[in-house]
């Protein structure tokens, strides 16, 4: 299952199709992240408080940033 942005809604019942390509903006002042949706051009992943996902378009709103943290680095 993949993340995709399909008919309005956001989940992860997605099947690697076109609906669950993103391109990641990288936010470096913040470093954050955020997926905009290749198929849906404007429309990104977003956050709800109950922590719920839902397709939103960016209006300078916080919830479409992610926070990434490395939990482990392999030393090459």
């Amino acid at each position: 299952m993949y993340l995709r942005i399909k008919d309005g809604k956001c989940n992860g019942t997605g099947t690697g199709d076109v609906y669950c390509h993103f391109k990641i903006e990288k936010n470096l002042e913040s470093g954050s992240v955020s997926l905009e949706s290749v198929q849906n051009r404007g429309m990104y992943v977003g956050l709800q408080p109950d922590g719920q996902t839902k397709p939103v378009v960016h209006t300078g709103e916080r919830n479409i940033l992610f926070y990434p943290q490395v939990i482990k680095c392999m030393q090459l």
